[in-house]
């Protein structure tokens, strides 16, 4: 990734970034939500939301892997199945 920094910032690419309006817009949904998101993943295309969330896979797997507790890839998916009703806000912790 940091090489492909690299290229970008020699190349002549300039990057903005997120918008300001879309990052304010996130924290007003966290601030007066009636249902407010634990997290907010707020970047300015597809390709930075993939790289994030590659990573956190990438730290998750690592944390999984090799020891007495480790879970199956299997039991893995079990996992995100069970929690994903509570990310795709259909259903809550609170209820």
């Amino acid at each position: 990734m940091l090489a492909s920094c690299r290229e970008r910032v020699e190349a002549g690419i300039e990057d903005e970034g997120t918008p300001p309006d879309v990052v304010s817009a996130a924290i007003e949904h966290a601030l007066f939500s009636e249902n407010p998101k634990d997290h907010y993943l707020v970047v300015p295309r597809q390709l930075e939301a993939g790289w994030t969330i590659a990573k956190a896979m990438e730290e998750l797997l690592m944390l999984n892997g090799r020891h007495d507790h480790s879970y199956t890839r299997d039991e893995l998916v079990e996992l995100m199945d069970a929690f994903w009703p509570f990310a795709a806000g259909e259903k809550s912790f609170d209820d």
